[in-house]
C-alpha cells in the first residue's frame, strides 16, 4: 500500500506544490492539518474509498433470474468456511456458472470477507461482455447510496465507448452511457485515476477485464504490488480455466498461490476441466494457504486437513479452505441434459455441403475453422455456391472487428426473434468458441482437442425453447481425417495442415477423433468427463496404433509444453523466497509476457485522401481512428520493422507527428482500392521481400496465396 499512497500523494492536482515567500510557508503542524484534509479529498477523488456492501439478497433479487439451477442453488446454500476460499465450478456451457459465481461473491461481500471482485476473462471480447453484465448488476452488490467503481481492464478499453462515458473526471459529473439496452447508471461509474492507468485498474471495487491484467500481479512488472493489493481484498474470478496453455497454466497457479496467501478468495469456472489440472490448481491454492511455511505432516492415521479427493462426477463443485476441502456432485440443470449426435466427414466439399444444406432448410449455421486462412477459403467456396456467409475472425481492423462481432451477436445471440437469423451462415475461427452467448441450429467444426470440441458444441442449440427448423438434423458435424486402425504418418496433411499448426500435439487430436468415432455422440452432462479424461490420460488404448511419425511429433509437442512451463517458472515471482532482487529485471507492463506464442506485429491500416494518409476507421478524434485501424498479424509474415513502400514515406511521417512515443514504430499499411469491396497494399521487409496484402471489410486481411485468391474472387 506504500506504493499506492506515494502514487496518490504525488498527484499534483490533489497535492499542489506549495512555494512562495518564507512568510507564506506553513508551519509543519498547520501543513499536517491541511495535508490530512487534502488526503481525504484525494482518496475520494481517486475512487479508493471502499463502499459498504449491500444486504443479503435472494437469488432472484441478486441476478434477475427466476429459479436457480442446481449449481446456482449450491452457491446460495453451501456453508462457506472461515478464511480464504477457493471454489471451482464445473458445469456445461450455458448452465449459469456466471450467476453461481456472482452469488458466492455476494455472500463473501455481505459477511465482510471481500470488498468486490475482479473477473479475469480469456479475451477482450468476453471482457466487454462481462463488463456489460456487471454494469447492469453492480448496484445489487453494494448498499443503497454507495458509489462503487467499475472498471474495464484491457489494452483496448480506451476504445470502449460505454466505459469511456462512465469515467468521472470531476466529482459531480453526470454520467450517461448507452450499453445497447438502456443506460449505464451512475452506480457503474469509474474515476479517471483508476480508468486511465491500467496499473491502477485492479483497485476498482468491481472489474471485468482480461486475465492478463491479473497475471501481471505475479510477474516482475513495475507496480505489481499495486495490482496485488487490488486483488487481495476481492474475489478473483477466472473464466474458461480449461483453455490455459502450459505457460498460462503455471501463471494461473502462481496467481492462486499469491491470492490465498494475501487472504483473498477465488472462483474458477470451467466446462471441461481435466482432473490433473484441477489437482494442480488446488495444490497451488494450498501452497498459498501455508504462506510458504513447511507443510505439517499429519500424524499416523490422521487425514490431511486440506486433501481433496479427485471426484469424477460432473457437474462438480469444489470448495477448498484452510479447514479442508470437499467436492460436491451437483445435479445438472434439466434444460442442459441432452444427447447430440456426432457425424464425422472427411472431405472439405462434404463439410461445405452440410453447411449449405442446413442453411437451405432455414437453419442458422456455424462453420468453425481452425485458422484464418482456412476460414477465408471456406467463405470463398460458399460464395462460389451462391451463399453469402458472414466471416468472423481476429484478422480484422479493430473497428471492423467490433462491428462484425456486434452483427454476429445480433443475429445469432440469445434473442428468440433475431432478425436475419434463418438461413444465415457464419464462417468463424475460435473467436466464437468461448464465453459469447451464441446459438446455432447447425454446426460444422474442424477437428480440435476434445475439450474444445465440447466448447464449440456449447454454441449448438444452446437456448432451450427456441423453435428449430424441421429440416435441419440435430447433429454436430466434425471435419477430420479418416479414422482407421492404421492411419498414415501424414494423417494431418492436406486440408488439416492448419489444424496441426494450431493444435501441435497430433496424439490429442488422434484420441479425440477415435473417441468421437467410437461414441458418435456427446451426452451432456453425463458423458463429458469421461471423454475429456480419455483424451488427456497419459496412456490410452487409442495410442497403440499411433504411427511413428505422429508419435515423434507428439513427443516434440510434449517437450514444447514442458519448455513453456519451464519458461513460465522462470518468469513468475517466487512467493516462498520473497522479493530477493536477483530474480529478473523489473519491466514495464508492456514488456512482461503474460502469454507465449509466435510473436505478432501490430499494423495500422490507412488510405489516401488529398495527399494525406487517413486511418482506415474514421472517427471524430483521429487518435481513436488510428487505434481502431490496428490489426495484428504473425511477425514471421510481417516483421515489426517492415517499411511502407517508398512513395508513401513522407505522408506517413507527417501522420506520425501526432502519434505518441510508443506508437512511432508501428508499421503503416496504405491500402488502395482494387474495386468497391477490395483494397490492396504492400510492405517491404528489411531483407527486401515484398509482402502483398489484400483487405476487405467482409473478409478482413489476407496475403500470399490467400490474397491472390481473394483478388481472383473479386474479379
Amino acid at each position: 500500500m506504500l506504493s499506492l499512497a506515494d502514487w496518490v500523494g504525488s498527484h499534483q492536482e490533489w497535492f499542489p506544490y506549495r512555494g512562495g515567500t518564507r512568510q507564506e510557508l506553513l508551519e509543519l503542524p498547520e501543513y499536517w492539518v491541511l495535508a490530512r484534509k487534502q488526503a481525504e479529498r484525494a482518496v475520494a477523488a481517486a475512487g479508493l474509498r471502499p463502499p459498504r456492501p449491500g444486504r443479503l439478497r435472494a437469488f432472484e433479487a441478486l441476478t434477475g433470474k427466476m429459479t436457480p439451477t442446481p449449481m446456482q442453488a449450491w452457491a446460495e446454500s453451501v456453508a462457506l468456511p472461515e478464511g480464504p476460499v477457493l471454489a471451482i465450478i464445473e458445469d456445461v456451457t450455458g448452465a449459469g456458472k456466471t450467476e453461481a459465481a456472482q452469488v458466492l461473491i455476494h455472500r463473501l461481500m455481505v459477511t465482510g470477507r471481500a470488498g468486490g471482485a475482479y473477473w479475469g476473462m480469456p479475451t477482450q471480447a468476453t471482457a466487454n461482455a462481462m463488463y456489460k453484465r456487471q454494469a447492469e448488476g453492480i448496484s445489487r452488490l453494494f448498499a443503497d447510496g454507495s458509489e462503487p467503481t467499475l472498471i474495464l481492464a484491457h489494452g483496448q478499453s480506451a476504445l470502449h465507448a460505454p466505459f469511456q462515458k462512465s469515467i468521472r473526471r470531476t466529482p459531480d459529473q453526470e454520467l450517461v452511457a448507452d450499453l445497447g439496452a438502456g443506460e449505464l447508471s451512475a452506480s457503474a461509474a469509474c474515476t479517471a485515476f483508476l480508468a486511465e492507468d491500467r496499473r491502477a485498474s485492479l483497485l476498482a471495487d468491481v472489474g471485468a477485464g482480461t486475465i492478463d491484467q491479473a497475471l501481471l500481479a505475479i510477474l516482475p512488472s513495475k507496480f505489481n504490488t499495486v495490482r496485488l493489493a487490488g486483488l487481495a481484498e476481492k474475489v478473483l474470478v477466472l473464466d474458461e480455466v480449461h483453455a490455459f496453455d502450459a505457460y498460462m497454466g503455471v501463471e494461473a497457479e502462481r496467481l492462486l498461490t499469491f491470492q490465498a496467501a494475501l487472504g483473498g478468495s477465488a472462483v474458477l469456472l470451467s466446462a471441461t476441466l481435466p482432473a490433473a489440472v484441477r489437482r494442480r490448481l488446488i495444490e497451488a491454492w494450498e501452497e498459498g494457504l501455508r504462506q510458504g511455511r513447511p507443510r505439517r505432516r499429519p500424524r499416523l492415521g490422521e487425514p490431511d486437513p486440506v486433501e481433496v479427493p479427485l471426484a469424477s462426477e460432473y457437474p462438480l463443485a469444489t470448495l477448498v479452505s484452510a479447514e479442508g476441502g470437499k467436492e460436491c456432485a451437483v445435479d445438472a440443470a434439466e434444460n442442459s441434459r441432452r444427447s447430440t449426435r456426432v457425424a464425422l466427414v472427411h472431405s472439405f466439399e462434404e463439410a461445405g455441403a452440410r453447411v449449405l444444406a442446413a442453411a437451405a432448410a432455414g437453419g442458422a449455421v456455424a462453420w468453425i475453422r481452425n485458422t484464418v486462412d482456412d476460414c477465408l477459403r471456406a467463405a470463398r467456396w460458399l460464395r462460389g455456391q451462391g451463399a453469402v456467409p458472414i466471416v468472423f475472425h481476429a484478422r480484422f481492423a479493430q473497428g471492423d472487428r467490433q462491428e462484425r462481432e456486434a452483427e454476429v451477436l445480433r443475429r445469432f445471440g440469445p434473442e428468440l426473434d433475431s432478425p436475419g437469423r434463418a438461413g444465415s451462415i457464419v464462417v468463424a475461427t475460435q473467436v466464437i468458441e468461448q464465453s459469447l452467448d451464441l446459438d446455432f441450429d447447425a454446426m460444422v467444426t474442424d477437428l480440435a482437442p476434445m475439450d474444445l470440441v465440447i466448447q464449440r458444441a456449447g454454441r449448438f442449440r444452446r437456448h432451450a425453447g427456441r423453435s428449430r427448423p424441421a429440416g435441419v438434423p440435430e447433429e454436430l458435424v466434425v471435419f477430420c481425417p479418416a479414422v482407421t486402425d492404421a492411419p498414415p504418418g501424414e494423417w494431418l496433411a492436406g486440408d488439416f495442415k492448419g489444424t496441426e499448426a494450431v493444435y501441435k500435439d497430433p496424439l490429442i487430436l488422434w484420441r479425440t477423433a477415435r473417441l468421437l468415432a467410437e461414441h458418435r455422440e456427446l451426452r451432456v452432462p453425463d458423458g463429458l468427463r469421461k471423454l475429456v479424461e480419455a483424451t488427456y490420460a497419459e496412456d490410452t488404448v487409442y495410442d497403440a496404433v499411433l504411427p511413428e511419425g505422429l508419435r515423434q511429433r507428439s513427443d516434440k509437442a510434449l517437450a514444447a509444453r514442458f519448455g513453456d512451463a519451464s519458461t513460465a517458472h522462470d518468469w513468475v515471482l517466487p512467493l516462498a523466497r520473497g522479493y530477493t532482487g536477483d530474480f529478473q529485471a523489473w519491466l514495464n507492463d508492456t514488456r512482461v509476457p503474460t502469454r507465449l506464442g509466435d510473436a505478432q506485429t501490430t499494423l495500422r491500416l490507412a488510405w489516401l485522401e488529398g495527399g494525406r494518409v487517413r486511418p482506415w476507421v474514421t472517427q471524430k478524434e483521429e487518435w481513436r481512428g488510428w487505434a481502431l485501424a490496428e490489426v495484428k498479424v504473425w511477425a514471421w509474415k510481417v516483421p515489426s520493422d517492415a517499411e511502407p513502400e517508398p512513395r508513401f514515406g513522407k505522408v506517413i511521417a507527417a501522420a506520425r507527428r501526432d502519434w505518441g512515443e510508443y506508437e512511432q514504430d508501428i508499421p503503416v499499411l496504405v491500402l488502395e482500392p482494387r474495386d468497391e469491396n477490395q483494397w490492396s497494399g504492400a510492405l517491404l521487409t528489411q531483407r527486401g521481400k515484398r509482402v502483398e496484402v489484400v483487405y476487405s471489410r467482409e473478409d478482413g486481411l489476407g496475403w500470399g496465396a490467400a490474397a491472390a485468391l481473394l483478388a481472383e474472387a473479386a474479379e
